[in-house]
C-alpha cells in the first residue's frame, strides 16, 4: 500500500505544480522537478502489485482520476511551450530579415 500512497502523493504534487505559480514563475525549475517526479512515479508503478484491498482499490481509482487530470495538464503545457517556441522562431526570423540601416552607410 505504501507504493500506491506514494504514487498518489507524487501525482498530486505534479498536478499542483502545473496548476500553481511554480510553473508560471520558475518554469525551467518546474520542468526539472516534473522530470524527476515522472521517474519516481515509474519506479513506484512497478512496485504496485495485486492483490489489492478495498482501500487500495479506492485509492487506485483516485489515482486513475488524477492521472487523467495530469495527462490533460501536461498536454496543455506542451502546447503552450510549442506555441512559445514557434512565436520565438517567427520573431527571430523577422529580426534577421530586417534591413539594418547602419550597414548601408
Amino acid at each position: 500500500m505504501k507504493a500506491l500512497e506514494d504514487y498518489y502523493q507524487v501525482t498530486k504534487e505534479m498536478i499542483e505544480m502545473l496548476e500553481g505559480e511554480e510553473w508560471e514563475k520558475h518554469r525551467e525549475k518546474a520542468i526539472v522537478q516534473l522530470d524527476s517526479s515522472i521517474l519516481k512515479r515509474e519506479k513506484l508503478q512497478l512496485e504496485i502489485k495485486p492483490p489489492f484491498s478495498d482501500a487500495e482499490r479506492a485509492l487506485g481509482e483516485r489515482c486513475v482520476a488524477l492521472n487523467l487530470r495530469l495527462s490533460e495538464l501536461m498536454g496543455m503545457k506542451k502546447q503552450e511551450i510549442a506555441a512559445e517556441i514557434k512565436r520565438v522562431k517567427v520573431q527571430s526570423g523577422i529580426i534577421k530579415n530586417m534591413p539594418i540601416p547602419m550597414n548601408r552607410l
